[in-house]
């Protein structure tokens, strides 16, 4: 086996196992920045808009009343 392609195998092993890492990191990420979101305490009597920055079907909006509405 010539050594370009030695190479070529080992570079595709060392990413495939740091995608892995990195997926799993993201995860991790993810879920402590949720945890986050979870436990802030609600607001109570303002207006929220919520925005979903949709990049292929145009952004979203969502707006909930003082009330809960």
């Amino acid at each position: 086996m010539p050594l370009g392609s030695k190479f070529c195998m080992l570079m595709l092993v060392v990413r495939s196992v740091m995608t892995k890492k990195a997926e799993k990191a993201s995860v991790a990420m993810f879920a402590s920045n949720l945890k986050q979101l979870l436990l802030t305490p609600p607001v109570r009597g303002q207006s929220i808009l919520g925005i979903d920055p949709g990049f292929h079907n145009g952004c979203k909006f969502a707006v909930i009343s003082a009330t809960g509405k």
